[in-house]
């Protein structure tokens, strides 16, 4: 697997990135690095192997923009706001954050080993590696204007060169006396403003070529010609030619004695945008997509690293095969990368691909991930319905033209759905943003109902629209009902949630609730082993420990508190051991499960990647909390009492669905408890041993249906309170 560990007192943590992005490569004589938005990223091209170097490495930020390397063969790399890391001899990382945040660097060149040049957003810096201190900043070249964001710096000959946002600037590094150069004076530069953004500079035969976001020039008797009119982003000088990576079109090449015959070199995918010369001599290009493309002596070699289709880790849960689903998008749509499946070793990515133009659609925007009892994957999207995968694996999409479900009320062909979850008879049931809540009993549906505030009574803000966020159903069938506007509910559909006027739905809000409630965005809601309620919000969470009484359709509540008031909760976890985890903006917490500490993760205290968690999901077996957030995916394996692994039950794996079948649990404690859950933690069905220490259980859940497929826990204490734990494998012989 493609991780990187830190062992820190509080537990193990591992992380996950995304590589696809390839930012800047150097090729050397054994590894080939590339600098990407998820780390750094070494190949050994003789063996095919990939190392994915992250901050758990000590690396100083995971989105890396460039490389250099010095004279000791001491790498160098700068971050996206995160400072310079050095990857010295001793595989180790330094970090220096003289620059501050947020400012990147895009850009490192080394004048000599002491002398290092630093484009960032704000000018180039000039570096000193013996005092790892910044001794001066320019922040003017010329009559550019000042505090320019500098996208690449190089010295050629006796002068420094620098692109900027808007032009290209050169200065001599020394004046004729020998004396070194005033830099920071604006007068000392000659400038162009060429009103383009300037990526990249080269000379060959003592012409200057660069490269921006409208073309490639030549600098030549003091005047600037246009040489290739596509953005370039890299140049390279190879086999007396020229080299300009496009990103979008291709990498072409003109040889140098002709700069009019551009023909693209068809060895290198188009998606390229950096490009390196190794000393072998071969021809390196980082393409996205995470592949890096070996071209020599006519052949050409491609290597690809296995890894997530982006860094955001939006919405996450098992299925049961025990592998790891995730939504890429949030609901402000940030990732839109589709869904990744991650087995354990191996990502693959779903819905993930572009249009031919490079922009990505509502169907890759998918922000919620649910597994139902029949083991199909359901994907809610912010505009294009829900992709849904049969038993065999199987898409198909549920839009509003197949199904009851809505468009958005401004565009009836935008269908969004923040929400979805399967409720203990098999119902699946959808939160359709602006217009409803949607049940189906299966798809295509033979029964389906929708209901609405007009018609229902359910929450909206005073739009008449229900602006649903999030929908969980609790054990005895209720559904809760959340809004980013209008508080929560809760729905009791009478046992029919197919046809209407047996229906109860009480509003929680601050307009009923004006002490209690902190806020009327809802952003999750779970139940705790003890049946108290939590309500994730924008302002904190509130936990209600009440009662509904279905004879009177009425709701009372025992207690109402309020914790991390001011924070913005994304997602709540109960583990099975009762703790309560919250994803938030501010870190990761945890509440014990006897109610008396809270404990704070944060970027800086542990091996979270990033403060922004987004979402929670819990492996029982393997004690793992996975972590999503925005720029990476982190596993916590938790510190534990140890369980003893148990293989006790037999047969395992168990063919469920035929007569007499059954799994049996011996060498019990007489009268003890056998517990069989979900990788999820859901509870499944609840055993107890006869006199004789043993139990079975015929593959059925607590409404005796057949369960599906996949792997399940069971635990149980032993006669002298020892909690035991094992894992079993089922096969529904009617799914076969």
């Amino acid at each position: 697997m493609l991780s990187s560990s830190l062992f820190a007192a509080t537990g193990d943590w591992d992380l996950y990135t995304s590589v696809v992005k390839i930012n800047d490569i150097l090729a050397g004589e054994r590894y080939v690095w590339a600098a990407t938005d998820g780390g750094v990223l070494r190949l050994h091209p003789t063996e095919g192997t990939f190392t994915i170097y992250t901050t758990l490495d000590g690396l100083a930020g995971n989105k890396v923009l460039c490389i250099a390397e010095d004279s000791q063969g001491n790498l160098w790399f700068g971050t996206e706001g995160d400072g310079l890391s050095k990857f010295g001899r001793e595989k180790t990382f330094t970090t220096f954050r003289p620059f501050p945040s947020p400012n990147p660097i895009n850009s490192l060149f080394f004048e000599n080993d002491s002398t290092l040049y630093v484009a960032t957003d704000v000018g180039v810096s000039l570096f000193s590696t013996y005092k790892d201190e910044i001794k001066e900043t320019y922040h003017q070249f010329g009559t550019l204007p000042r505090n320019s964001e500098a996208f690449c710096v190089k010295v050629i000959g006796k002068y420094l060169w620098a692109g900027t946002t808007t032009g290209v600037a050169h200065a001599p590094l020394f004046q004729p006396s020998g004396v070194r150069s005033n830099l920071q004076d604006p007068t000392s530069w000659s400038s162009t403003d060429l009103k383009k953004k300037v990526y990249s500079i080269i000379q060959a035969d003592s012409v200057i070529y660069i490269g921006t976001e409208n073309g490639g020039y030549s600098y030549e008797n003091n005047r600037w010609y246009p040489r290739l009119p596509l953005p370039s982003y890299d140049l390279l000088i190879y086999q007396e030619k020229l080299l300009v990576a496009t990103e979008r079109y291709g990498v072409f090449q003109s040889p140098l004695s002709c700069l009019s015959h551009w023909k693209r070199n068809t060895s290198l995918p188009k998606k390229t945008k950096c490009l390196a010369v190794s000393p072998d001599p071969a021809l390196w290009a980082g393409v996205e997509g995470g592949y890096l493309v070996r071209a020599k002596s006519g052949e050409v070699d491609s290597f690809q690293v296995n890894c997530p289709a982006a860094n955001t880790f939006m919405d996450l849960t098992f299925d049961h095969q025990g592998r790891l689903w995730v939504a890429s998008s949030y609901r402000d749509q940030t990732g839109c990368r589709g869904a990744y499946c991650f087995d354990g070793e191996k990502w693959t990515n779903h819905f993930a691909t572009p249009t031919p133009l490079g922009k990505w659609t509502a169907e890759n925007s998918v922000v919620c991930v649910v597994v139902d009892s029949r083991s199909r994957i359901w994907l809610g999207t912010w505009g294009a319905g829900i992709h849904l995968s049969s038993e065999q694996g199987d898409w198909e999409l549920i839009d509003q033209d197949n199904s009851i479900l809505k468009g958005i009320p401004t565009n009836p062909d935008y269908l969004v759905i923040n929400d979805i979850c399967e409720d203990r008879n098999g119902n699946i049931w959808m939160s359709d943003y602006q217009q409803g809540v949607a049940v189906f009993d299966d798809f295509p549906p033979s029964k389906k109902m929708f209901y609405t505030p007009s018609e229902d009574g359910l929450p909206s803000g005073g739009d008449g629209e229900l602006w649903g966020s999030v929908i969980t159903i609790d054990e005895t069938g209720l559904k809760w009902i959340g809004t980013f506007n209008a508080g929560f509910c809760l729905f009791d559909d009478g046992g029919t949630p197919f046809q209407r006027g047996d229906d109860t739905v009480i509003i929680f809000s601050t307009s009923f609730y004006p002490e209690e409630m902190i806020s009327n965005n809802i952003t999750d809601i779970a139940f705790d082993e003890e049946g108290v309620l939590w309500i994730g919000t924008d302002s904190g969470v509130n936990a209600i420990r009440g009662r509904y009484n279905p004879i009177i359709k009425d709701y009372t509540y025992e207690s109402w508190n309020t914790y991390l008031r001011e924070i913005t909760v994304n997602r709540i976890l109960v583990d099975p051991q009762n703790n309560k985890w919250f994803a938030t903006e501010n870190g990761l917490y945890r509440f014990s499960a006897d109610g008396t500490s809270w404990t704070h993760y944060t970027q800086g205290s542990c091996g979270l990647v990033d403060n922004r968690v987004k979402s929670l999901a819990f492996d029982e077996l393997a004690g793992e909390l996975w972590i999503g957030t925005p720029i990476g995916l982190n596993r916590f394996k938790i510190p534990r009492p140890s369980l003893q692994q148990v293989a006790l039950v037999y047969p395992n794996p168990f063919i469920s669905g035929a007569e007499k079948d059954q799994v049996t649990f011996p060498g019990l404690s007489p009268n003890s408890t056998v517990r069989i859950y979900t990788l999820l933690g859901e509870s499944v069905r609840t055993l107890t041993a006869d006199e004789f220490g043993e139990t079975t259980w015929d593959g059925t859940n607590s409404l005796d249906n057949l369960v599906a497929s996949g792997i399940y826990f069971y635990s149980f204490c032993n006669q002298n309170g020892k909690q035991l734990l094992g894992k079993l494998a089922i096969l529904r012989k009617d799914l076969e």
